[in-house]
């Protein structure tokens, strides 16, 4: 009996779900009314909007809409509550306007809106113009347009306001930095940063009392700190490299970004392109007019070659370990070219690699362990003849492999007679044979067992070579000048016919 009940209950509901006709709700689409006496305040830098609202039940807010008249472009919108009957629309340029403002309901239609066009000359000065910028190493530079008179002055629809700049301000994260500049700069350098992501505003100041609009960058993050550390105290500061130069970072150089594929790497320069007192004008020759030729690499062995046909082939300097094939010249243009620098002079070397300011007089670059902090020999056979840089313990600055690894080329020569070219100069512990095969004895001992204190003269060795000549494990750490690394990215001096 129940089961009879149970089915014929069901066959009902079904019965009367099938006839039944859902309510229609048709949504309100009937817009909201107007706003009315929408006026216009022109304030001295600012703009002043106020209306009367519409006595809708369902109004929940106003939409507000600033054009440009002359292009028709949207300037600002803002949605406000129903509440208000006032918006202030700040920091707005000189310009022609119209604002548009219109009702919103609870169904989201908007009334047709109340318009308004006015011209505004604000009070707030000119911001300079053409602003560009260059983040190099842990540097930004930022240069732009000088300002004048006629930058003071805004005109709109024969409409004249003069608003003089009495300061125009850079500041770097907000509160970290700021500078205040007088109205004729056009640029300021803002140096040492620290690692990480930055960003830039840059706005003018006028008589007024008003800024200008704000010229804001940010840019991509630096990661100098990573790779070197500045030194001073003594006289000193300068950057200098945590680490040797590698070879992917040499080969990247020779092959990539100067495109080179034969022997010994030749590379022609210009003389006459930089100025006669330059610091670096270091290379061939006394006649600033005539071009010469740099080798940036040694001559090609089984050990390093370089031809057009087979390429860039280092079989005893692995990728990641410290190169020990250049020439003092590739060294010195490597340094150049991607750094603004140079190598080291002998005195700078040694006041780095004992630690500087924070030195705790080890005879060695971090202790008094040589093979704490440095390698001192190959094994005939092994395959590469450095070892990458980092691996030891650095000193107290962290600066690695200034005792052992490659020996490091300084930037002093040793004169060569009455000869053009100088003979390189080299410093630190070396792993291994410098020079020619058969003079071994004369590096740092036949079997690699001495180990040159940081106060022993032996650590400082003429190689004989001459300044576009390499010998073997004669490695390249990067100085860079305090006074130097401020200044633009140094612009090659490449020999073009």
């Amino acid at each position: 009996m129940s089961r009879i009940f149970l089915f014929s209950f069901l066959m009902l509901c079904i019965s009367y779900l099938g006839c039944y006709k859902p309510y229609e709700i048709k949504p309100d689409t009937n817009p909201p009314g107007n706003v009315t006496n929408l006026m216009v305040e022109k304030l001295d830098v600012d703009v002043k909007i106020s209306w009367e609202s519409p006595t809708d039940d369902d109004l929940v807010g106003f939409h507000i809409a600033l054009y440009n008249a002359a292009n028709q472009r949207v300037v600002l919108t803002k949605n406000v509550a129903k509440d208000t009957t006032e918006y202030l629309m700040e920091r707005v340029p000189a310009g022609t306007y119209y604002v548009v403002v219109r009702s919103r309901d609870i169904q989201n239609n908007l009334s047709e809106g109340a318009k308004e066009s006015f011209v505004f000359l604000s009070k707030a000065p000119t911001n300079v113009q053409r602003i560009r910028t260059a983040l190099n190493w842990n540097v930004i530079h930022v240069n732009w347009d000088s300002l004048t008179t006629d930058d003071f002055i805004t005109e709109v629809e024969g409409q004249k306001i003069s608003e003089p700049v009495d300061s125009i301000i850079v500041e770097v994260d907000s509160a970290y930095r700021r500078y205040v500049l007088p109205p004729t700069a056009t640029g300021v350098v803002i140096p040492d940063l620290p690692d990480g992501v930055h960003y830039i505003n840059v706005y003018t100041h006028g008589a007024s009392g008003y800024y200008s609009n704000v010229y804001s960058q940010t840019f991509s993050p630096i990661t100098f700190g990573e790779k070197f550390v500045r030194v001073t105290g003594n006289g000193y500061d300068f950057y200098i490299a945590k680490y040797e130069v590698t070879t992917e970072e040499y080969r990247k150089f020779i092959v990539e970004d100067l495109n080179i594929l034969e022997p010994t790497a030749p590379y022609r320069v210009d003389n006459s392109k930089v100025e006669p007192d330059a610091w670096f004008k270091w290379w061939y020759g006394t006649d600033p007019a005539s071009p010469g030729v740099m080798k940036l690499l040694g001559f090609n062995t089984f050990e390093f070659s370089l031809t057009p046909d087979q390429g860039w082939a280092a079989n005893r300097y692995a990728s990641n370990a410290s190169f020990g094939r250049a020439t003092w010249e590739g060294a010195m243009l490597y340094c150049l070219i991607n750094y603004n620098g140079r190598c080291p002079t002998v005195d700078e070397w040694l006041y780095a690699a004992k630690g500087g300011a924070l030195s705790q007089g080890y005879d060695y670059a971090g202790s008094n362990d040589p093979d704490e902090v440095g390698w001192w020999g190959w094994v005939p056979g092994t395959p590469s003849f450095l070892n990458p840089p980092g691996l030891k313990r650095p000193n107290e600055l962290g600066i690695y492999d200034m005792s052992g690894n490659a020996s490091e080329y300084t930037y002093e020569l040793e004169p060569n007679g009455t000869a053009s070219l100088g003979k390189s100069i080299i410093i630190g512990g070396s792993m291994g044979p410098i020079h020619f095969w058969g003079n071994e004895g004369e590096d740092f001992g036949p079997d690699n067992t001495l180990k040159p204190k940081l106060n022993d003269p032996a650590i400082v060795k003429k190689t004989g070579a001459k300044q576009n000549e390499a010998m073997w494990r004669m490695g390249i750490r990067v100085l860079i000048p305090h006074e130097e690394i401020v200044k633009p990215r140094f612009n090659r001096f490449k020999y073009e016919p």
